[in-house]
């Protein structure tokens, strides 16, 4: 067995440090204290490991930041073994000990976890990337859409996208006094914004790049000032002082319509905007001006202070871009334009947390009450907890955690702006394909033309932007070249590897251009039930030209796989259970105003485990509104032959 390398030798340290060495000692002798040992020894032991960190931070914490990440991913790994075997000792202290030691252990995985390297506004510089990443599909949707048929019914889509903007908008707003200020200056790394104890934003400022450090104030009636240039920071800081925060009533209320404008010469502004929102509940007057910088933005950061509840106004201005998934209506003349915002609620001033002496509630239970508060009343997926949450991130006031912010933002950006588009997409193929009632003969006539004659660039268009979407999600991901079946098309196994580094089998359908239902994806995407197979994308092929695969999940075989090897030991109520699984499944997609129109035996699919699931497969056929011949002879409903028979409907699955 090999011998157990110090924390020191872990961070690749030449030189002891003393701090380090007593905080590994305690950590080791509090693991080989005996069980019988007095309380007094356990705490004693507890309070030198947590006065022992507060030492290491405060005389070696530039060391430490100036550490390699890798080697400090390797020192945090042991610090979790050693504090992993000494749970059930820690827990023999009083409550408030145990969160102070907890809250010691944070600090430290937060300084090792973090990337120094990273700017904060690293975020900001990835979304102007892959805004011009999307401009390529949006140039190709434009000349899809610029045929008089097509742009009569999506004039408004059309115009969206021809006039896409170039920039990307970031806004910060919260309550009064949230720090959102601070907020400011930390992606800015740099005092630019006005701070303080009391009320430091009483005016809307917009952030962006300039060649020089300037500053124009622009007045109610929107007209600039002479612009101001600066050679210092400090200086800049000194004037936006004067005029973002006023001191007397009647200095705020003069200018509570008027906005200030500051330019950096900073690489990571080009192409951005940075909202600096006084507080929404502290100047009525610019509510309209607020909605509107809201509306336009991509990004909006939800600031609120720790100690805060959740008040009806933040609320109010929040609610209204938290639609994650949004309801485009196919019936309308034109499809939803509005771009998927990314929002991210940052609680602030986390450093400040003191345990109540009444309550005793650690800084943790206080933060996931108020994850737990955001989640039952804003309508946004936070996900599970705090510590699994990308849109709910804990900052300190001092602390430049940059890389926890970036990481955390980095994993939504092109998952939002590609699903935002993709979705936009979506709608417009369902528009054209299912050719409305309330269209004239003679637009029906022209549509059924333009789906003809453009069918491949749709579908190719549509399915490359899938493709980076998929590449987005699952950056990581192998398909063999080990065969799972064949049926119409070969399937390939293979796997991903989710956003949590979980791995996960897949199945891989190949698929040629010219073969592929784009209506079997769009389906597929709006589907999610226990009962359902699991769509995870599309992939296109980087050896084949014309090739893409269907990416799902991968299950152990078919019904009539399953049901022929348990034929002679199968039970009624396993009988009952599985046509019970399927019928939920069904139900779930007639839900959604879906036929499936090929229901048999080798498109239900089974995971085989202790309770094996069983899930409807093979969505080629389904279709909101069929009235064509489809299925399998031998399993189609028998108004499927004659239409005398009656109309397609649900039942036709049954």
């Amino acid at each position: 067995m090999s011998e157990e390398k110090s924390l020191s030798v872990l961070l690749g340290l030449t030189d002891a440090i003393s701090e380090l060495e007593t905080l590994e000692e305690k950590l080791d002798e509090l693991y080989l204290l005996n069980e019988r040992a007095a309380e007094r020894k356990y705490r004693e032991n507890v309070q030198l490991i947590i006065s022992s960190i507060d030492d290491l931070f405060r005389s070696n914490y530039s060391l430490l930041k100036s550490t390699p990440y890798e080697k400090r991913q390797l020192f945090i790994e042991s610090i979790n073994q050693k504090v992993d075997r000494i749970k059930d000792k820690v827990v023999k202290v009083n409550e408030i000990k145990q969160v102070e030691f907890n809250d010691r252990i944070t600090h430290l995985k937060l300084l090792s976890n973090t990337r120094f390297d990273e700017k904060p506004l690293q975020f900001a510089k990835e979304c102007v990337r892959y805004m011009y990443m999307l401009s390529s599909f949006e140039i190709k949707l434009c000349k899809l859409l610029d045929e008089p048929i097509v742009k009569c019914l999506f004039e408004n889509t059309y115009h969206t996208l021809t006039n896409a903007r170039n920039k990307v908008v970031i806004a910060a707003l919260g309550i009064l006094k949230s720090a959102k200020s601070s907020f400011i200056n930390f992606l800015l790394e740099d005092e630019i914004c006005p701070t303080g104890d009391e009320a430091a934003t009483a005016r809307l400022t917009k952030i962006t790049y300039g060649e020089r450090m300037k500053l124009v104030h622009i007045s109610a009636n929107g007209k600039p000032s002479e612009p101001r240039y600066f050679h210092s920071k400090q200086d800049l800081l000194a004037e936006a002082v004067t005029l973002i925060k006023p001191v007397t009533m009647d200095e705020r209320l003069e200018g509570m319509n008027d906005e200030i404008v500051i330019e950096l010469p900073l690489e990571e502004l080009k192409n951005i905007e940075l909202w600096d929102i006084p507080g929404l509940d502290e100047n009525k007057a610019i509510d309209a001006r607020v909605k509107e910088i809201v509306e336009s933005a991509d990004v909006i950061f939800g600031i609120i202070p720790h100690r805060e509840r959740l008040r009806q106004s933040f609320q109010e201005y929040m609610k209204p871009h938290l639609k994650i998934n949004r309801n485009f209506d196919q019936s309308d003349a034109d499809v939803n334009n509005s771009a998927q915002k990314m929002v991210c609620f940052i609680v602030t001033l986390i450093d400040t947390f003191t345990v109540n002496n009444q309550t005793k509630k650690s800084r943790d239970t206080v933060l996931q009450e108020l994850f737990d508060t955001f989640k039952d009343e804003m309508p946004i997926e936070l996900g599970s907890d705090v510590e699994s949450s990308n849109n709910f991130i804990s900052m300190c006031a001092l602390d430049t955690y940059a890389e926890e912010l970036c990481t955390l933002l980095h994993k939504q950006i092109e998952e939002t702006l590609l699903t935002a588009l993709s979705e936009q997409y979506r709608a417009i193929i369902a528009k054209i394909y299912e050719k409305s009632a309330k269209y004239d003969h003679l637009n029906v006539h022209l549509l059924s033309d333009f789906v003809k004659n453009k069918k491949g660039l749709i579908t190719e268009l549509y399915l490359d932007l899938l493709n980076a979407q998929f590449m987005t999600i699952y950056p990581k991901f192998n398909i063999t070249n080990n065969k799972l079946g064949e049926s119409n098309f070969q399937v390939f196994t293979g796997n991903i590897v989710t956003k949590d580094g979980d791995t996960r089998e897949m199945a891989a359908k190949k698929i040629p251009l010219k073969s592929f239902n784009i209506q079997e994806v769009r389906y597929m995407k709006s589907l999610c039930h226990t009962n359902i197979v699991e769509y995870y994308g599309v992939k296109k092929s980087e050896t084949e030209a014309n090739m893409y695969y269907l990416i799902m999940e991968k299950l152990d075989s078919d019904l009539e796989t399953y049901v022929g090897r348990k034929k002679h030991i199968i039970t009624v109520p396993q009988i009952s259970e599985i046509f019970g699984q399927i019928a939920e499944g069904l139900k779930e997609l007639h839900h959604e105003q879906l036929i499936h129109r090929d229901l048999k035996p080798a498109n239900i699919l089974v995971k085989e485990t202790n309770q094996p699931l069983f899930k409807l497969a093979d969505f080629g056929l389904v279709h909101c509104d069929p009235i064509s011949f489809a299925g399998t002879r031998g399993f189609m409903a028998p108004e499927f032959v004659n239409k005398n028979l009656g109309p397609i409907t649900e039942k036709s699955d049954v």
